[in-house]
């Protein structure tokens, strides 16, 4: 059997085996939420309530709409963590409910200094039992990891300070990712039971994170998050 791979097309992941194409994970239309029509400064909650937040309290725990950095202009999604009790979170659901299959992308930019690690979770909700696979972005390193228990494992090494496009897919309980239109051969078709998550979280939600609960000064810029699921 053809083990599938990843590539990137105009901004989104599809799958193929090395025989012929498979169905395509992603089809028109897709949907892509870039905060542009958004007013900076406002929470992004109360700015679209398509979003929804937890713990975030708009001054040392922060989801908003940002005029200061975009990866296309003029705005993209703030979080801040500015707190040693907790962290701010950003959750976006699916309009089409939980996803079987599916492919998410989207544009970070993960400043330098940061102390401590960026997440993006695909699964049922914030906490740790309801994620289905997450990825983490840890500036500090220089390198982008997926959740594997006690041992995450090395996705690949990115440049902070500088936008990048990551590209997360599903499918039959396994998931994939690529960087910059590259998939990644240590992340593809990994099994969501083998990184001691739980593959009954079929994802209907994204949820960006920040920090940790006892460090301050995380942050991240997210922009132009595309998939089909959010229309």
């Amino acid at each position: 059997m053809a083990v599938p791979a990843v590539s990137l097309i105009t901004g989104c992941a599809s799958t193929e085996t090395a025989k012929d194409a498979a169905p395509k994970v992603m089809s028109s239309p897709v949907a892509s939420v870039n905060f542009d029509s958004l007013t900076a400064g406002t929470q992004i909650d109360v700015a679209d309530p398509t979003w929804s937040v937890e713990k975030v309290n708009g001054s040392t725990l922060v989801a908003e709409v940002s005029a200061n950095m975009s990866k296309s202009a003029p705005n993209s999604l703030y979080l801040f963590d500015d707190s040693s009790a907790d962290k701010p979170y950003a959750l976006l659901k699916f309009a089409k409910g939980a996803a079987t299959s599916g492919s998410v992308s989207f544009d970070a930019y993960i400043p330098s200094q940061n102390p401590k690690t960026v997440y993006v979770n695909f699964g049922v909700g914030k906490n740790n039992s309801q994620r289905f696979f997450e990825l983490r972005l840890n500036a500090k390193d220089g390198i982008v990891q997926y959740e594997n228990g006690s041992k995450d494992v090395k996705v690949a090494d990115f440049t902070a300070d500088q936008w990048h496009t990551y590209t997360a897919t599903w499918v039959d309980g396994s998931f994939s990712i690529a960087i910059d239109g590259v998939a990644s051969p240590t992340a593809t078709n990994i099994s969501v039971a083998s990184t001691g998550l739980s593959a009954s979280n079929t994802p209907t939600t994204v949820t960006f994170y920040a920090g940790d609960k006892k460090s301050t000064g995380t942050s991240a810029y997210i922009d132009n998050i595309e998939s089909t699921l959010f229309k």
